[in-house]
């Protein structure tokens, strides 16, 4: 029981001394908070975006599809014939029939805004028959469309697989640009806070002699101050989060949260691809989670090196 009472007794003063720490150095407190902050927007900038490529392209591997066109004269029983020829190629998960009908519905649709464009067009007859092709596995599309392009009377076959690799090469520029520029700040970061830190430190050395002489442990005069720079950490991480989080939502008030137009289309007919921003609230408690993490671990770090050189006594 004494020993429970002595261990919450210890945490206590150690937590009143690490948030007292704080307002000793004003200046300097508040100079770390900015630059913790602003190491953790830029980085949750970078996350944001990667989350979002990221969502894209599982939207994109889930919803792709090869669009296949068959020539406008080939007959009826051809046309199956082609659908059955698909089925038979390894990593084709489905097969859909859409008729010119459809494709007259969907051209209309496309251009509901320009009525005038359609204006007149009533007869599909110029629009060719296809087939949506879907496939088990998207890195195998260049090598399902090469198998279906050779099948006599399909006039042309269109894939997401650009949009997907041009989005795969900008996450990877993306996510480059943001470790190169987030490890530069994280340094910057943990010298700000260690000598924020230090000037505490150097402020009470006569007192940590004097606790140091009496038997006092390291890890008892160090605790104080690794708590303040865990606070440190705490603190901007759930302040970075208020910000980004104000960014974000802004952007997703201010530019469409829809991003179409993107289309997969020949001969006037098209299909629409849409991918959407991710919800703030679905993905801010990752966000908070790996700022908590990295906020607290460097503060305690920072404050680990400021506090090596007043413990050799």
């Amino acid at each position: 029981m004494m020993k429970e009472v002595h261990i919450a007794v210890r945490f206590n003063y150690y937590l009143k001394e690490g948030f007292s720490n704080l307002f000793k150095n004003k200046k300097s407190t508040l100079a770390s908070m900015i630059t913790m902050m602003s190491t953790l927007i830029i980085l949750g900038i970078f996350l944001l975006f990667s989350m979002n490529i990221g969502d894209a392209i599982k939207a994109l591997k889930q919803n792709q599809g090869m669009h296949v066109f068959i020539l406008v004269e080939t007959k009826e029983d051809r046309i199956k014939e082609i659908g059955d020829e698909i089925k038979k190629i390894d990593y084709v998960n489905s097969v859909t029939f859409k008729s010119r009908e459809e494709g007259l519905k969907d051209l209309k649709k496309q251009f509901k805004d320009s009525p005038a464009l359609t204006e007149g067009i009533d007869n599909p007859e110029f629009l060719p028959d296809s087939y949506i092709v879907k496939l088990t596995d998207i890195t195998k599309a260049s090598e399902v469309k090469g198998k279906i392009e050779k099948i006599k009377d399909v006039e042309e076959v269109k894939d997401q697989q650009t949009i997907v690799n041009t989005l795969i090469g900008i996450s990877k520029m993306g996510s480059t640009i943001g470790v190169v520029l987030t490890a530069v700040l994280v340094i910057v970061s943990v010298l700000i806070i260690s000598n924020t830190i230090r000037l505490t430190v150097a402020a009470r050395r006569r007192e940590i002699s004097i606790m140091k002489y009496v038997g006092a442990t390291d890890g008892f005069i160090k605790t104080p101050f690794v708590i303040e720079g865990a606070f440190i950490g705490l603190i901007a991480s759930f302040i970075a989060i208020i910000i980004l989080g104000i960014m974000y939502e802004a952007l997703i008030a201010n530019v469409a949260s829809t991003i179409t137009g993107v289309s997969m289309a020949t001969g006037g007919e098209g299909d629409a691809i849409s991918i959407s921003l991710l919800p703030y609230k679905n993905i801010v408690g990752q966000i908070l989670l790996i700022f908590m993490i990295i906020s607290i671990g460097l503060g305690v770090i920072a404050s680990s090196i400021s506090m090596k050189k007043y413990l050799e006594v």
